[in-house]
């Protein structure tokens, strides 16, 4: 929880301007869910760990093969929890295993579509694999996830701004359509 907490503190932080003081606090992050991956090696701890070396907004924070291993290392201890497989396919883009990420995300969207950033890691992976329209399709499927979203969470927002830009769509474009999508409600 202590964890957990210190992300969402850094998350927040980041989100209002305030990115090197964020960026003290992914540190710590970083290290603390290292040492709870050692000490209690669950599935939870793992995704956790995870998902921060694969998401963080700090790019020499990450660590994709590291985040590869450890969502590997919780599915083995979870295969039910399909979180671990989005957070494996987020890390395997990261590494440029593009293949397994969208083998990997494909599965996750089959049982759970409703996660924005697992569409827009599948759009960069089909994207840099040469499919404009598989790409182009499962950006506007993430878009429309996060526009249904109240309060999307950062992991989402900037992996639909990583995605926009990768594929050549405008920040104007990404903002209007969430708008627009979240208006249909």
């Amino acid at each position: 929880m202590y964890g957990q907490s210190m992300y969402r503190l850094a998350n927040l932080l980041y989100s209002i301007g305030r990115k090197q003081e964020a960026r003290g606090y992914y540190h710590q992050v970083g290290e603390q869910y290292r040492r709870q991956a050692r000490m209690c090696p669950d599935w939870r701890a793992q995704t956790d760990l995870a998902r921060f070396l694969a998401s963080c907004p700090f790019e020499e924070l990450r660590d994709p093969a590291e985040a590869v291993r450890a969502a590997s290392r919780a599915i083995e201890l979870a295969p039910e929890a399909l979180v671990c497989r989005c957070v494996l396919g987020r890390a395997q883009y990261r590494i440029g295993d593009l293949q397994g990420a969208v083998h990997t995300l494909e599965h996750f969207n089959r049982h759970n579509d409703e996660e924005p950033s697992s569409f827009f890691f599948l759009s960069m992976s089909y994207w840099k694999l040469g499919n404009r329209e598989q790409a182009r399709r499962n950006f506007n499927q993430g878009m429309q996830r996060l526009g249904r979203e109240k309060y999307p969470n950062l992991i989402d927002k900037q992996s639909g701004a990583e995605a926009a830009a990768l594929l050549g769509i405008p920040e104007k474009s990404t903002t209007t359509a969430r708008e627009a999508s979240s208006l249909k409600e």
